[in-house]
């Protein structure tokens, strides 16, 4: 079965597409802030500011969602072709 996703459409497999790299994408974001919150506990011991993210945290974020706006306005004005076994780029 061949599914074609026409240019300036979302299909349902674009979506999930976007939503599959959305969550690759999350990965180093969330080592980043886990990683923050690790050194600032082990500065002064536990406190609720331990969790404010800093300006590289925040920077990392607003990158994030930049990959993720991108990656869907891509596959948006692209025209691609799924079939049951990957896509092909036309």
């Amino acid at each position: 079965m061949i599914v074609v996703s026409k240019r300036f459409q979302v299909r349902k497999e674009d979506l999930q597409k976007v939503g599959k790299n959305a969550l690759i994408f999350f990965a180093p974001l969330a080592v980043i802030y886990l990683s923050f919150v690790a050194t600032e506990i082990e500065k002064d011991g536990f406190t609720w500011e331990d969790f404010r993210p800093n300006l590289v945290v925040l920077g990392a974020m607003i990158l994030y969602v930049i990959n993720v706006l991108l990656d869907f306005f891509r596959k948006w004005a692209s025209e691609t072709r799924y079939t049951d076994y990957g896509k092909e780029n036309k």
